[in-house]
């Protein structure tokens, strides 16, 4: 998602008036924090969680047999480290066609595989100021994240992939599935990844 994507993006982001997640509870319940591309997120619907934690991230690796590597280079983040301690799930939007999309959250955010959720109304950008609740340290660097004055409609860095950052809480009655998490071990498998800081 380059700059002028990311423009229409956030012109998208303005009129949605979001702002910072982390102010969204919705009228309660246990809402947890992830995140999702803008282009698969569906506010107040529901959506399952259909995978275990994936070996997988949008993140630039050196591996000749991987089909993310050279044509999608600008589409990927280039630093292992944003996503050193996200883990990736498939899911499941609930809808009358088969919708499916990737959900990004913390090693220490609980999820079930088979469990439905469902999403508040509001989203935010992704960008460094929100490391913190992501586990990610707050040196690392990466170019796909861009400041407040190289778009006229964020107040804040975001980044060009079009990562933003939502909260869901499960449903009740949703499913029982499997809790799954981060085991602790720094959750993806990028170490071997290499790129820029």
């Amino acid at each position: 998602m380059k700059s002028s994507a990311l423009a229409s993006g956030g012109l998208a982001l303005g009129a949605s008036g979001a702002g910072t997640v982390a102010a969204q509870q919705d009228g309660g319940g246990d809402w947890k924090r992830g995140l999702m591309f803008q282009t698969n997120f569906f506010p107040q619907s529901q959506f399952t969680v259909r995978s275990k934690p994936l070996p997988w991230a949008p993140v630039y690796n050196q591996n000749e047999e991987d089909f993310l590597n050279e044509e999608n280079r600008s589409l990927l983040f280039q630093n292992p480290g944003v996503f050193q301690n996200i883990n990736a799930h498939v899911i499941e939007w609930q809808f009358a066609g088969q919708d499916w999309g990737f959900l990004f959250i913390p090693n220490s955010v609980n999820v079930q595989q088979g469990q439905t959720y469902r999403t508040s109304p509001v989203f935010g950008t992704f960008g460094p100021e929100d490391f913190g609740d992501y586990g990610i340290d707050t040196g690392v660097q990466d170019e796909a994240f861009v400041g407040a004055d190289e778009n006229q409609y964020l107040d804040e860095g975001a980044n060009e992939l079009g990562l933003i950052t939502i909260q869901f809480s499960p449903v009740s009655g949703g499913g029982q599935g499997t809790t799954t998490q981060g085991d602790g071990g720094g959750g993806q498998d990028t170490t071997t990844q290499s790129g820029g800081n």
